[in-house]
């Protein structure tokens, strides 16, 4: 238990510092959230929302993963959870990797985009592409104007994501094991 604690406390502690660092560079206090790639306000109401299914949580939560600030904190927690392995010379870093609670967020989300991938219905897909409207909107000023369209395009930033994530996760482990930290 200790340790899932103190890996969301280094997570939110990431948060804590990027504030701190644009707070320090001139951001004013409601400025802070300004590099953010979705509104927390929206993240919460489509999670809190009775009558929002499974997959449109999922979606809003894969939009949440893809933000910079939210990668850089999961990088964190990554590190801090893999630090009580003590993982060294000749151990599997790939085993490694893949049995984290990081990691399994990721490839949660695989299956995500794989269920969004055979959605036919029609009236899901329009739920799904106003749900991916309200969480894109602060990135870009276009709306998805069809299903394929946004699908594609998440298909592409969850490929980014699961990519760049293996690859910071895998030097992590490469430091940790050559520095012993």
């Amino acid at each position: 238990m200790q340790k899932d604690i103190e890996s969301e406390f280094h997570h939110e502690m990431t948060h804590a510092y990027q504030y701190y660092e644009r707070f320090k560079s001139g951001s004013r206090v409601h400025e802070l959230r300004n590099h953010a790639t979705y509104e927390v306000a929206t993240l919460r109401k489509i999670l809190n929302n009775e009558k929002t299914e499974p997959i449109e949580r999922s979606l809003a939560i894969l939009f949440y993963y893809i933000d910079p600030d939210e990668f850089n904190s999961r990088l964190n927690a990554f590190y801090n959870e893999v630090k009580y392995q003590k993982p060294k010379k000749g151990d599997d870093i790939k085993n490694i990797i893949v049995k984290t609670k990081e990691w399994r967020k990721i490839d949660f989300l695989h299956g995500v985009v794989e269920e969004l991938k055979k959605e036919t219905n029609v009236r899901k897909q329009n739920k799904l592409r106003v749900v991916g409207n309200l969480m894109n909107e602060k990135v870009t000023k276009q709306k998805y104007k069809d299903y394929p369209t946004m699908l594609t395009d998440v298909i592409d930033k969850y490929n980014t994501l699961r990519t760049n994530s293996w690859n910071e996760f895998y030097k992590v482990v490469q430091r940790m094991i050559k520095y012993g930290k």
